[in-house]
């Protein structure tokens, strides 16, 4: 992509993203949400990132993506949910594997900044972030049936049959 070409993304009545430019979206929001420039690890949920901060990641998002309609909303949950995805990732390969902060700390994904590991090796330890890990734990054994759509998203999915209903009528 050319530099200050945007990528066009179609949405539909709902404003979710549909056409065959969305992988490169929310790849796109991945990558965001692992910047701790962008996205600092340093909170404890995302409702208290600043509005500042989610200001500057829709505006980085705009400046590569076009969309049809105002999905505000919609990008800044994806980055939300990937963003909780990313600090699930974290404690999964590089917190629980080890039994004492030392290691913990030697344990450093090249992406994440020191001091948010810090913070994050802090809240994890602490008595809310047990409490919430345990709840967290138990909710999750509850889940029976996954999802078994493969990449591409419901809304996406969703379109392709309309149009192909569309077609056949």
């Amino acid at each position: 992509m050319r530099e200050g070409q945007r990528i066009f993304i179609t949405t539909n009545n709902l404003g979710q993203p549909v056409n065959e430019n969305v992988s490169k979206l929310t790849n796109f929001l991945g990558t965001i949400a692992r910047n701790g420039d962008y996205a600092p690890l340093t909170y404890s949920n995302w409702r208290v990132v600043p509005n500042e901060k989610k200001d500057d990641m829709y505006e980085l998002v705009m400046s590569k993506f076009q969309f049809d309609k105002e999905i505000k909303s919609w990008v800044l949950m994806l980055i939300g949910k990937k963003w909780r995805d990313w600090k699930c990732e974290l404690k999964k390969f590089h917190y629980s594997p080890h039994d004492n902060d030392e290691a913990r700390l030697a344990d450093l994904n090249e992406r994440v900044h020191i001091d948010q590991w810090k913070a994050l090796i802090e809240f994890w330890n602490s008595e809310e972030g047990k409490a919430r890990n345990k709840i967290n734990t138990e909710n999750r054994r509850k889940q029976r049936i996954g999802h078994a759509a493969g990449t591409k998203s419901f809304a996406r999915i969703r379109e392709e049959e309309e149009q192909l209903n569309e077609r056949t009528l």
